[in-house]
């Protein structure tokens, strides 16, 4: 938990590298340290699963203290003067106005994904592995998306505080375009090499054909979903952490969950694919709306 809120705190300083830093020390931790003591290389016994565990815990350990550390000799930010109990309270409640509402917004996916899969399980154990390789296919090519709208959320701050909003109409803007056009490239990554990305999940015929076709139609929302990730880190970042979370409620269980249950009557398991992708695609064009909205009301 330590790391999780130390490198947003450090990145809203502006500084994007060193928790990028600390996380690529962690990755390096558990690549040298799993074959060690999963197999009991060298001097290391051989824990097997547990010898995994053991490796997660130690580099989440090393990550704690390399950013309380970085926390406290290099940026000087721990300030204990003023432990005074209204101060605290008053604190967490700025904090809590903002992270209570963006919880149960990030508690809303995988509830959404729980039903969904709930949905697909009805159409055979082939359509729920191919969903769940695409969820998985649709994570690894959105990262690039994930990283600019993790800058996006602090900038909108910052910058909001500053009473700047011409620069959080601006930043919006260049998001939303590296989005569609990021968006629109992974597109045509799933277009053209679907097979191939397919292949690398399994041999199955039948889950082949099943991610094939998930690739195909979830990736004409990809500029979509990319750019709407951008319209929620903004809406939060202005401080409407309920207006934020009261979309995704929209999008992720009054839109896609009967979305997927018509498709899947109408279309079975294509239907399905259709839904998810034509939902993300909708909500887009509601959340660039609500942004622009609220922006212009500031």
């Amino acid at each position: 938990a330590v790391p999780a809120v130390i490198d947003n705190e450090i990145r809203a300083t502006g500084d994007t590298k060193t928790p990028g830093l600390i996380m690529l020390t962690v990755v390096v931790i558990n690549v040298i340290l799993d074959p060690l003591l999963i197999f009991g290389v060298w001097i290391f016994p051989r824990m097997g699963i547990e010898g995994a565990a053991l490796a997660t815990m130690i580099a989440k350990i090393v990550s704690a203290v390399l950013v309380v550390s970085f926390m406290q000799f290099r940026m000087k930010m721990f300030d204990f003067s003023e432990l005074k109990l209204p101060v605290i309270f008053s604190s967490w409640k700025k904090v809590l106005w903002l992270g209570i509402p963006t919880s149960l917004s990030l508690m809303l996916m995988p509830i959404s994904n729980a039903i969904v899969t709930r949905i697909t399980a009805g159409y055979g154990d082939e359509a729920v592995a191919s969903l769940g390789a695409g969820i998985k296919i649709d994570s690894l090519l959105l990262v690039g998306v994930f990283s600019l709208s993790s800058v996006l959320l602090p900038f909108t701050g910052q910058n909001y505080g500053a009473a700047r909003i011409d620069r959080v109409k601006k930043a919006l803007k260049i998001s939303e375009l590296f989005s569609l056009c990021w968006g629109s490239f992974m597109m045509l990554i799933f277009i053209l090499f679907r097979r191939n990305i397919a292949s690398m999940f399994t041999e199955d015929p039948v889950v082949l054909k099943y991610i094939m076709e998930y690739m195909l139609i979830n990736g004409l929302a990809f500029p979509a979903i990319g750019s709407s990730i951008m319209c929620v880190n903004v809406i939060n970042g202005l401080h409407k952490p309920v207006r934020s979370t009261m979309l995704n409620f929209m999008r992720t269980i009054l839109m896609l969950i009967p979305a997927v249950w018509l498709g899947g009557k109408i279309a079975d398991v294509t239907g399905i694919f259709a839904a998810i992708s034509t939902t993300s695609i909708v909500a887009f064009f509601i959340y660039h709306a609500t942004v622009k909205i609220t922006m212009e009301k500031i």
